[in-house]
């Protein structure tokens, strides 16, 4: 077992990505589970490298203990990570951050791009001169923030009323943002959740099952809060979880869908989202796939038909 221990200590050390790790660490790394977890979302291949992956953050994180400074050479400043998915009301979350005076860090395409390729050093370094963070790419990497900034930081997960209020959010979403300006392909496999709503579903309940699951496998669920806006969550929730006093200011919500979207934006989206659908075979004609039946495959194709 200690040979084992220290092929993974090698493999951690080297520059390869996470992915590559989980895929070489498995080999020395005995999988326990032989079925499904009790909520049902996670196979038991996804256990297994759920905590493959959680071992070697900790190894690795552990090892970065001495990187802790600053960009002056002190020690970290506190950290408060927003890991809740797009669409969950992050935008809200950050200006809140903005508003009780945290030097504040949103979404950084660049940033989301390092994380997947594993240059992981790149994504602390521009952590290290900031103090507060949510959307991309710090839903993914909790894992990881846990164990590098220890203690020193805390998590706010915020979700929507339920699933489906959030896809549909999302779906909203795709259509109206620049489709040339998006990080759905590198969140979440996809350059739209068209065609691919139930995987979308599991992605986002998987993500907070893994998260709660995290915290209360660690002993740490004080570092963790969940917040929804929709369910009248605010600043009394939230500046008492960071133990601040609520500014004199009305709650904010951020990011609500604008009155009027670009035409020329949303035919464009809906031109590529149609492409999705072929390319997932989800055209009306076509085979349905695992995630929507014909029917709705075909009904989604006839509203995209009559709006471009």
């Amino acid at each position: 077992m200690q040979a084992k221990a220290a092929r993974v200590s090698v493999l951690v050390s080297s520059t390869a990505s996470f992915d590559r790790l989980l895929a070489r660490a498995r080999r020395y790394l005995p999988c326990p589970f032989d079925q499904r977890d009790d909520s049902g979302l996670k196979t038991a291949g996804n256990l297994a490298n759920c905590r493959i992956r959680e071992v070697l953050c900790a190894v690795t994180c552990k090892n970065l203990a001495g990187c802790r400074k600053d960009l002056k050479g002190g020690d970290v400043i506190a950290k408060i990570f927003g890991i809740g998915l797009n669409k969950t009301g992050t935008k809200t979350l950050g200006y809140c951050f903005h508003l009780l005076g945290f030097n504040h860090l949103s979404c950084r395409p660049d940033l989301l791009v390092d994380f997947r390729s594993g240059n992981i050093f790149n994504v602390f370094s521009e952590i290290d001169q900031h103090e507060t963070f949510e959307d991309w790419p710090y839903p993914l990497m909790y894992q990881e923030l846990f164990f590098r900034y220890g203690d020193r930081a805390k998590f706010v997960l915020t979700l929507r009323r339920d699933s489906q209020t959030w896809l549909e959010s999302l779906k909203r979403h795709s259509e109206r943002v620049d489709p040339d300006r998006h990080c759905r392909l590198l969140a979440y496999g996809y350059a739209y959740p068209h065609g691919r709503e139930a995987r979308h579903i599991e992605i986002y309940e998987r993500h907070i099952f893994e998260v709660r699951r995290f915290f209360q496998r660690h002993r740490a669920e004080d570092r963790l809060i969940d917040l929804c806006w929709e369910d009248g969550a605010g600043w009394s929730e939230l500046c008492g979880f960071l133990d601040l006093p609520i500014p004199p200011v009305p709650f904010p919500h951020e990011n609500r869908a604008p009155d009027s979207v670009d035409p020329t934006v949303l035919q464009r989206n809906r031109a590529q989202i149609r492409q999705q659908l072929g390319l997932l075979n989800l055209v009306p004609g076509g085979v349905a796939g695992d995630a929507c039946s014909s029917e709705a495959a075909s009904s989604l194709g006839k509203e995209i038909k009559t709006h471009s």
